[in-house]
């Protein structure tokens, strides 16, 4: 377990400004939802800009690690859809 929590760390540090864009990312659709809270359409169209947004960024992301493969592409594009979809059905 520690070994794992100490691998995490170190992918944070060495991948700082990917994940610090993709929180702020996180938290301006956050703000934006809570902003925009009487309007279902933009509410629907925040979150599919920011799946889209989410797969562009997994996508320029593992293109920079060099381990860019089609299974990650359909990863993110899974893992997208399912989060879309939870939050169109919750608002």
């Amino acid at each position: 377990m520690r070994h794992t929590h100490i691998k995490i760390i170190e992918e944070i540090k060495e991948h700082f400004l990917d994940y610090s864009l993709l929180t702020a990312l996180s938290l301006l659709t956050v703000l934006l939802l809570i902003y925009f809270q009487g309007s279902r359409f933009l509410q629907l169209s925040f979150f599919g800009l920011f799946a889209f947004i989410y797969i562009l960024w997994g996508i320029i992301h593992h293109k920079k690690e060099k381990t860019l493969h089609h299974k990650v592409v359909v990863e993110y594009l899974l893992i997208a859809g399912c989060i879309l979809m939870t939050l169109m059905i919750l608002v």
